[in-house]
């Protein structure tokens, strides 16, 4: 009977000092002021290889009393849409001589919502979305966090994991009957069908008054590798493909594309027509580009929002029905 007396006392004291501990000391500290920080993450913490963050990039953050609506009156410290910068160590902090965002001195609960990079004039709290043209200088692949909810004050930096605003599609090309290593590399493929342009709401994570559009695909100087990132959505996409003095139309079915998330297709290319197929769905972790054809890990350059292509071909097609004509359409 004492060892269970014991044991319920121990089971007691732990829950106490846990206490102690989210609520910084209890009554005697509830009026102590404690710094917002936090570790970011893209995607995982646990796998091996992941994108890295660079010493400077800023990230915008919201601080809502738990489970309130998305607006500034329900914000803590008026902290809504504030600017925080990565430092040295990889951590998230107010830069400089700025003041240190704070957790409220009481018990009251927090969610924490986040993206990359911050925009001092966002309008509206969304993000404004074009894929139609991702070679563009300013194009931005954005990041976003809503994990961290439900938090009490705390010293310990706070685990937020972030993943990108858009899908990636990966695209492994070869060459079939009739067509030649040297035909891939005048290759030009654009996606269309799918929604190109939108918002992303940063308090509900949902997209808006989409519109489709042709978007892009880059293509290595090899002609066997491309990618494009797109919205978050559903839909039956079609991809037009000209080579060789050919062009063809290939749906890939109706599929949903979720944020953060790359699917990779394996593509023949041949004169009889093109085959196209769903290799893999994986979480989008590594931040990649494209020199010569092969694709390259730049963690450590870390290149935020931007395709990069050595010796591109444009990619401009115009309008795709006066240039597109249906050789298949499988």
């Amino acid at each position: 009977m004492k060892i269970k007396q014991l044991i319920i006392l121990s089971f007691c004291l732990c829950g106490l000092a846990a206490c102690e501990d989210i609520y910084k000391g209890g009554e005697n500290h509830q009026q102590t002021e404690v710094a917002v920080l936090f570790k970011p993450s893209i995607t995982s913490y646990d796998k091996d290889e992941v994108e890295k963050w660079k010493e400077g990039e800023t990230v915008g953050v919201y601080m809502i009393r738990n489970k309130a609506d998305f607006s500034l009156e329900n914000s803590i410290n008026q902290i809504f849409n504030k600017k925080m910068q990565v430092q040295a160590d990889g951590m998230l902090k107010v830069s400089g001589e700025e003041p240190a965002f704070l957790y409220p001195t009481d018990a009251t609960k927090v969610d924490f919502i986040l993206y990359a990079p911050w925009n001092p004039s966002l309008e509206e709290n969304v993000l404004q979305l074009d894929v139609r043209n991702q070679a563009k200088s300013d194009f931005c692949d954005y990041l976003y966090s809503n994990n961290a909810k439900n938090k009490y004050r705390t010293t310990t930096p706070v685990k937020v994991v972030f993943k990108h605003v858009f899908a990636k599609m990966i695209f492994h090309i070869r060459n079939g009957e009739g067509i030649s290593a040297e035909d891939l590399k005048v290759l030009r493929l654009t996606c269309s069908d799918l929604p190109a342009i939108g918002k992303f709401s940063l308090g509900t994570a949902e997209m808006t008054e989409m519109e489709a559009g042709d978007i892009p695909v880059s293509v290595s100087s090899e002609g066997s590798y491309g990618e494009c990132v797109l919205l978050p959505s559903t839909g039956n996409g079609l991809l037009l493909f000209d080579v060789a003095g050919n062009q063809y139309r290939k749906k890939i079915g109706n599929m949903t594309f979720e944020m953060g998330k790359q699917y990779t297709f394996d593509i023949v290319v041949s004169l009889p027509g093109i085959e196209v197929n769903l290799k893999e769905i994986e979480d989008w972790d590594v931040e990649t580009f494209l020199d010569e054809g092969k694709l390259k890990n730049i963690s450590e350059k870390h290149f935020r929002g931007i395709i990069l292509v050595n010796k591109l071909s444009p990619n401009d097609h115009g309008n795709k029905d006066s240039i597109y004509n249906t050789l298949n359409n499988k």
